[in-house]
């Protein structure tokens, strides 16, 4: 059988369809534009990454002679820290703050005032503590945008999103929440402290998988529109970074990968 991989990345998602044995079969980017609405202010239509990952699909199953009917999993990375706001029919609410938005600074501070750097390093990974986390985020539009923050029934990241277009389902991965600010990282479970500061509960959060764990169904009619075959299944997978240092054999001690992106190494 075959596995459809899908990476949503800040400017692009990325599809590939590999074999039983790791070998890539076919490969397509699907690229969208990033709107920059202001001073430090990035966002983008959510319905883009559904798009440009069903268009990755299609185009990676044509690519590979219409292997479609052997595909056995979908597995979904992304970029981490975006937030995606939506509401109880899963439709979203508001263009997703992208990671690279700044807006939240003084969020940011505040979150530095009310947590020591030793218990969010402790708890979390992270040793500072900047705009790009989601907590920031959340908490600037608790303050901002008030309606919004009252009508969302789910916060999520850019794979938890196509995750729940493509399963019904809210489920997100360990390996993508650590820079969130609110993913406890010693207990795998989000830190009730932060999200009472923020004002969220778990139940406005995904459920909490870790990759290869679980395998989810994937609906009809996004099977229909990826072009796969009802029964396939689908699968969380850890931040983009860590699936990548997977991909390049990073796979057990004493193994060291570099990567450089667009923003950071």
């Amino acid at each position: 059988g075959f596995v459809l991989s899908l990476d949503v990345g800040t400017t692009a998602v990325k599809g590939v369809l590999f074999d039983g044995r790791g070998e890539a079969l076919a490969t397509d980017v699907q690229e969208y534009a990033l709107a920059r609405r202001g001073p430090g202010i990035v966002e983008v239509d959510p319905e883009l990454y559904w798009d440009a990952a069903r268009k990755a699909a299609k185009n990676v199953l044509a690519g590979s002679g219409n292997r479609a009917g052997k595909v056995e999993s979908v597995g979904v990375t992304s970029q981490g820290e975006t937030l995606i706001t939506v509401g109880r029919d899963g439709t979203p609410l508001r263009p997703a703050i992208v990671w690279l938005d700044n807006r939240s600074e003084r969020e940011a501070g505040d979150i530095g005032q009310e947590f020591r750097i030793d218990e969010i390093y402790r708890l979390t990974g992270q040793q500072e503590i900047v705009p790009t986390w989601t907590a920031t985020k959340v908490l600037w539009l608790r303050r901002n945008e008030p309606a919004v923050f009252e009508r969302t029934h789910k916060f999520l990241l850019a794979a938890d999103y196509l995750l729940s277009r493509l399963t019904g389902q809210h489920i997100t991965d360990c390996g993508l929440n650590p820079s969130t600010l609110y993913f406890d990282i010693v207990r795998n479970r989000w830190w009730a402290d932060m999200l009472e500061y923020l004002g969220i509960s778990e139940d406005q959060l995904p459920v909490l998988t870790f990759s290869g764990e679980q395998a989810f169904p994937i609906l009809p009619r996004a099977a229909r529109q990826m072009g796969l075959r009802e029964g396939t299944t689908v699968t969380t997978a850890p931040i983009d970074q860590v699936a990548a240092a997977i991909g390049a054999g990073n796979i057990e001690p004493g193994i060291i990968t570099e990567t450089t992106g667009a923003a950071l190494a």
